[in-house]
Parts: C-alpha cells; sequence; structure tokens
C-alpha cells in the first residue's frame, strides 16, 4: 500500500474515533435509523475535548494520535463535518 493511501485510512481512523468521542460526550448523536449519519446535537463543544483529553493523559487514544493537535484538529473537523439540521435520508422519506 502506497503512503498516500496509509495516510488516508490513518487519517480515516483519526475521525472516526474523534466521532465517537463526540457522540460518548453527547456533543454528537447518531440517527437512529441511519447509523453512518452524525448530527451536531448544537451544545457546548467542550466536553468532547475534556473526554478527548482525559483519554489522551491516559494513554487510551495512543495508537491514534500522536499529540493533543492531531487529535483536538480530527474533533473540530468530526463537529464541523456533523448535521445540525437533521438526516437528510430521514427527511427525504418524510417528504415522499
Amino acid at each position: 500500500m502506497g503512503a498516500a493511501k496509509q495516510q488516508m485510512l490513518h487519517h480515516q481512523d483519526q475521525l472516526s474515533v474523534a466521532t465517537n468521542i463526540a457522540v460518548e460526550a453527547d456533543v454528537l448523536s447518531r440517527c437512529e435509523m441511519h447509523e453512518d449519519v452524525v448530527l451536531d446535537n448544537e451544545t457546548d463543544h467542550a466536553a468532547a475535548y475534556k473526554l478527548a483529553n482525559w483519554k489522551f493523559n491516559h494513554g487510551e487514544l495512543q495508537d491514534v494520535f500522536e499529540t493533543r493537535r492531531e487529535m483536538t484538529d480530527a474533533i473540530q473537523e468530526a463537529i464541523l463535518n456533523s448535521s445540525s439540521f437533521g438526516c437528510n435520508s430521514c427527511e427525504s422519506v418524510l417528504d415522499d
């Protein structure tokens, strides 16, 4: 596997872990019908960073993130990639 592909897969892993941390902190949630859709709960995002820092300090994220900055950037990206308007798949079914 090429270096670029390995880097892309590593970034996807980081984003997945960051998303799961934000969900665990109740900053993000998953659609009950479409688990791949992540919704922004529009709460204070600080809870996700606090939980991530705790996990980082206790060595739980050492296989995923080399630095704290890498971790916080991934959490920020996960939050920015989430939807605050609801699940598009559910809304399209309701519109029909």
